[in-house]
């Protein structure tokens, strides 16, 4: 369940009803797939954890929104940080390593350095790079030019037997059923 930390301001506040709807959202999530959900809410953050198996995979979801700083929702002018991190683990995966994310001339030319490192085919703007040499092969078999359309990625990584995925939004329920059916593909 997810801790439910009110302050006596956070009874009026528009921010703790709106994330207070997220947590009960995300906690019908995990009830669905039988799932364990932990986590925190008030009117400045909403943070959780959520695991759970499909066929023969974990799958864990991170989620965050909070506000920026102290003087966030006193003024039109606040930030929110939001962040969602999909990982998927499986035994049946084909153990390759790479990461594909925003480029970087910098980031691209170490990458290069100890590894492979080109532009990804399967959406503008982002690099691939792995360890592997083969490394054309590798781009035009990774299709998740999908998980792109959802929201702004912040990087899509293989390690051995992990697929994670983060972006830089709090992702809702449907983005995420989304993202579930593309990596059930892929394994």
């Amino acid at each position: 369940m997810i801790e439910r930390a009110i302050t006596t301001k956070d009874l009026n506040s528009r921010f703790y009803h709106h994330n207070l709807g997220l947590a009960e959202m995300w906690e019908a999530y995990s009830q669905t797939h039988n799932g364990e959900i932990s986590g925190i809410v008030n009117g400045a953050i909403f943070e959780f954890e959520l695991t759970f198996r499909i066929i023969n995979s974990e799958i864990k979801i991170n989620g965050i929104r909070q506000k920026s700083n102290v003087n966030a929702g006193s003024s039109t002018g606040y930030s929110m940080i939001k962040n969602t991190v999909i990982s998927m683990t499986s035994k049946y995966s084909r153990g390759e390593n790479w990461e594909i994310y925003k480029s970087n001339k910098l980031r691209d030319f170490l990458n290069g350095l100890i590894g492979t490192c080109i532009p990804y085919k399967g959406y503008p703007g982002y690099s691939i790079s792995s360890t592997e040499k083969d490394l054309t092969r590798l781009n035009y078999l990774l299709d998740y030019s999908s998980l792109f359309e959802l929201a702004e990625v912040r990087s899509i990584s293989s390690r051995r037997t992990v697929i994670r995925i983060e972006y830089f939004t709090l992702l809702g329920i449907k983005s995420i059923n989304t993202i579930m059916n593309v990596l059930e593909n892929k394994l």
